[in-house]
């Protein structure tokens, strides 16, 4: 799974920060983050994204991610579960999403 990191600037419409991303090469997807997950219906990934972003405006600023996969067939992305959601084991586990932002000021 590859994460990118997206903003929208006022009513405009959301586009990758590409400050938040890896340099360009060759045919490889540009991302913030990537996990590589092995089949395993209970794994959930810890995934963290840091970055400060200065975006010279005054105008509302909206965030958000993008995950992309280069699997060459459709998938499922679960988010804060596994895809064997089952309530029959105790380590079956439910995580939570969170963000941060903070306004740093000039």
């Amino acid at each position: 799974m590859m994460f990118r990191l997206r903003r929208k600037i006022g009513s405009g419409s959301f586009a990758d920060i590409t400050d938040a991303m890896g340099a360009t090469a060759a045919s490889r997807y540009r991302c913030m983050h990537a996990v590589n997950s092995d089949v395993n219906s209970y794994k959930m990934p810890t995934i963290t994204l840091n970055f400060l972003d200065s975006p010279s405006t005054t105008d509302a600023v909206t965030y958000s991610f993008s995950v992309a996969h280069d699997s060459g067939s459709t998938r499922t992305f679960y988010l804060n579960r596994g895809d064997n959601d089952t309530s029959s084991y105790a380590y079956v586990a439910r995580g939570i999403s969170t963000i941060i932002l903070k306004e740093v000021a000039a």
